[in-house]
């Protein structure tokens, strides 16, 4: 088994839900991160798109299917957004939560530093309620997770 202790090869490739299933996932990298996602089954379903992360965002809100939740997650990767491209990405997230409806909801699930040399913050927001909660405090890497709901 492979050593997944902080600052060891490899020690933050997590593609093993993909890997293992059936599960296709379309997510925006880090940019030193290296491609990991849809199993092989799926593998002929995989694009590359180039586009900004709330263009390519705000086009996969808009075609989401009734009777399905979709939920948008990212991890630590709005620091590298400059200012303007993090608003406009919250802003298309924040846009397709309020037009959320029962048959059509949104969640969005993040884990981001909310001020410098403050703890990282995962929250849940889902609509159409609107529904805000602060689940944890963590560690970046995931070191020490404080779990508050």
């Amino acid at each position: 088994s492979a050593d997944m202790r902080p600052g060891r090869p490899g020690a933050y490739r997590r593609c093993s839900l993909a890997e293992r299933g059936d599960l296709t996932r379309q997510y925006l990298p880090h940019p030193r991160q290296p491609r990991c996602g849809a199993t092989k089954k799926r593998k002929a379903e995989m694009r590359v798109e180039r586009a900004s992360a709330a263009d390519w965002t705000r086009r996969q809100l808009a075609k989401r299917p009734a009777g399905q939740c979709i939920v948008i997650y990212h991890s630590i990767v709005r620091q590298y957004f400059p200012p303007a491209e993090s608003q406009a990405f919250e802003d298309a997230i924040v846009a397709a939560g309020q037009a959320a409806t029962r048959e059509r909801p949104v969640a969005w699930l993040r884990a981001e530093q909310t001020a410098y040399s403050q703890p990282f913050e995962l929250r849940l927001t889902v609509w159409p309620t609107g529904e805000d909660r602060l689940l944890a405090h963590a560690h970046p890497h995931g070191a020490i997770v404080k779990w508050l709901a």
